[in-house]
């Protein structure tokens, strides 16, 4: 016996849409289920294609099983088709679009994805029961079937199909096994042609309740796993395959090719839909981050993602890649690799470097604040108020201070202040900035020649247009030999001690030495007193060598170079020791490097690095670098440990909560003194405003 004649006597290509129905569902016998499951057939077509003696050879499956099978298979599917067995594969082929049908009929024809007319008449069944066709609707469908035959398949005009059109044909085993009012619904959570509906949206579309709206949907997702389980075992062996593929994770976008998830993106070209498809068949099963998979359950993911956000603070880094694994994998029972190195970079703003010694490395990334500030004013095409900029910054990262990023409008020469605090692209402004050039100059030299003056005094024309003068101001603050003052006031730069800074100077230089700070205030006026305490408290002329005394920096060996080296000298030495150090360490750094001395003691080592090095003194004599806010962070686990407790806490209860706080003992309590989000009624217990 041939192959051929092994072979069922139906031919798939004449069955057209019914030959990719599913067995499973279709044909009730459990011994053929698991045949089929055992040799990956899955719809009629594969049977069919299938000899009957590969079938007849597996335990359990005998001539009496394929027999039943196929009588099942000609009541249910060819019993519909052999009436039409005689027609041309022309005709079954031609394409529903170039029917003459009415608009509701056409609406419920698209619904049902019939593209030619062999699906509409293997589907003439399910058409007939939607509600807006009935038997109206069939006699409209048979008069232009009729119409088409009369005038001829040639002569009738085949619309072409728009760019971007999909049928989703490999979604049709999924469809095919759901009733009729349960497919469009599918489509609305999947997201076929469009956005996907949440379980709300879908109940306001439905009009019913949202607890109803979710079981549809639940009975949906059921009928889908029984209607057609060798499609959704496919899909879950194709996830885990990638995901063991890919060290945890799986990106819809690099999917191999032939795979059932790779045609669904295929058709779509949207790789959201496949990921959508993925969430809805097994929504306990994968959770999604992104545009990845993973196989970790919610609460896995959170416990990750909380390790890395605690391990990867600013003074935490730089740290190789493997230890940071080893100490994530004592909080977290699995860790993937690659969810990992996912997190990291777009989500703790980490990026990892190559060293030659010590593997993969963690860094924090750069400050990207002012591109990405670039990148808000280039897409809105028009200038924006600083409050507009910093709520657009907000929607798209997450968090932004107004001071922050008005640092950086003011420090990048990309951007130009054209009104009051109205920001645009200075790109966009040259031709007014070279037309008011000659006037920026001719101001310039009046200020260097006569000394400190307001622009709005100077100006040739008075009645020059605000958003001019702005950009007048913007070319005079870019000049380096003009020092801004605020309010439209310019003074050359080498005026750099004002009146009361002189004076004070001279007064200092005359006694010659440390004088009592105290003593000091007391013989100002009272109108002066203020200005003057602060000047002596954050000038950088001056210098506390004790708590209550008060010297001149030039007194002691630091000029402008002693200086730069001497911030150098601190700043490798906190990145060192992982972005912050005690002060005697500091200092011990500083001996060695020969920049210290008997004078250099610790409360003039103190007083000297607040002024001069961009760093944070905290309390209790701890040096940091201001890019890792220690002190902020230190207050931040302070008030979780109060907001766990429930109750006002004592320094050392949160030191007993916080052991990773036990390092910043002797300066928390000034630190809780100084946060205004606490408050101690007794001065001993601390609580959350």
């Amino acid at each position: 016996m041939s192959e051929a004649e092994t072979r069922n006597d139906l031919d798939p290509a004449q069955l057209g849409a019914a030959a990719s129905l599913p067995l499973l569902g279709l044909v009730q016998n459990r011994r053929a289920e698991r045949a089929f499951l055992r040799l990956g057939i899955r719809t009629v077509a594969e049977f069919l294609a299938t000899p009957r003696e590969r079938l007849l050879e597996l335990p359990g499956f005998g001539r009496r099983t394929y027999d039943s099978v196929r009588n099942q298979i000609e009541r249910a599917v060819v019993g519909t088709w052999l009436p039409f067995r005689l027609l041309p594969r022309e005709l079954l082929h031609f394409p529903v679009s170039a029917l003459p049908l009415s608009g509701s009929v056409r609406q419920a024809v698209g619904a049902l994805r019939f593209a030619t007319v062999g699906d509409l008449l293997a589907g003439a069944p399910a058409l007939r029961e939607d509600p807006s066709v009935g038997e109206v609707g069939m006699a409209k469908v048979r008069q232009a079937l009729a119409a088409v035959l009369r005038r001829g398949l040639d002569r009738v005009p085949v619309p072409e199909t728009r760019a971007g059109e999909t049928t989703f044909a490999s979604l049709e085993s999924l469809f095919s096994v759901l009733p009729l009012r349960d497919r469009g619904v599918l489509a609305l959570v999947l997201g076929l042609r469009g956005d996907p509906v949440s379980v709300g949206s879908l109940a306001q579309t439905l009009r019913i309740p949202k607890e109803e709206a979710a079981r549809r949907v639940r009975r949906i997702r059921r009928r889908v796993l029984r209607g057609a389980p060798a499609v959704v075992e496919q899909v879950r062996d194709e996830v885990e395959r990638e995901l063991r593929a890919f060290e945890g994770v799986l990106d819809i976008e690099h999917l191999a090719p032939g795979t059932f998830l790779h045609a669904v993106t295929r058709e779509a070209g949207n790789p959201r839909l496949a990921t959508r498809l993925v969430r809805f068949l097994f929504p306990r099963r994968f959770l999604q981050t992104g545009h990845l998979l993973t196989d970790l359950s919610p609460q896995e993911f959170l416990l990750l993602r909380t390790s890395l956000r605690e391990l990867t603070l600013p003074y935490r880094l730089p740290i190789p890649l493997p230890e940071l694994v080893a100490r994530v994998t004592q909080t977290a029972p699995r860790v993937p690799h690659g969810l990992v190195t996912h997190l990291l970079e777009q989500r703790c703003g980490c990026t990892l470097q190559i060293d030659p010694r010590r593997g993969e490395i963690v860094h924090r990334k750069a400050d990207a604040a002012a591109d990405r500030l670039y990148e808000i004013l280039r897409e809105q095409r028009r200038p924006l108020l600083l409050v507009d900029l910093v709520f657009h910054y907000r929607d798209r990262h997450r968090r932004a201070r107004k001071g922050r990023l008005l640092d950086h409008l003011r420090a990048d020469p990309r951007f130009t202040e054209i009104g009051p605090d109205l920001w645009s692209l200075r790109e966009r402004h040259l031709d007014e900035i070279e037309m008011l050039r000659s006037e920026a100059e001719r101001i310039r030299d009046h200020l260097l020649a006569h000394g400190r003056a307001a622009v709005r005094t100077l100006l040739a024309d008075p009645t020059l247009a605000d958003r001019h003068y702005h950009l007048l101001l913007d070319q005079l603050k870019r000049c380096h030999e003009l020092r801004y003052l605020g309010r439209g006031e310019f003074c050359p730069r080498h005026q750099t001690m004002s009146g009361l800074l002189a004076e004070m100077h001279k007064t200092l230089r005359r006694a010659m030495g440390e004088i009592p700070v105290s003593k000091f205030l007391d013989n100002q006026t009272t109108e002066r007193r203020r200005a003057i305490a602060a000047l002596l408290r954050m000038n950088r002329l001056f210098v506390q060598p004790a708590r209550d005394r008060v010297d001149l920096l030039t007194n002691y060996p630091f000029n402008e170079e002693r200086l730069r080296r001497l911030a150098e000298v601190v700043h490798v030495h906190l990145q060192k020791s992982g972005g912050y150090a005690t002060l005697a360490s500091v200092k011990t750094a500083i001996d060695l490097a020969g920049l210290g001395g008997e004078f250099l003691n610790e409360h003039l080592c103190t007083d000297l690095l607040r002024r001069q090095g961009e760093v944070d003194v905290l309390p209790g004599g701890i040096v940091a670098l201001p890019s890792i806010a220690l002190g902020t962070w230190i207050t931040q686990r302070a008030r979780e440990a109060i907001r766990e407790a429930g109750v006002a806490l004592t320094v050392s209860e949160i030191l007993a909560q916080r052991p990773d706080l036990g390092l910043f003992a002797e300066c928390l309590r000034d630190l809780l003194e100084a946060d205004p989000a606490l408050q101690t009624p007794d001065g001993l217990h601390y609580q959350v405003l």
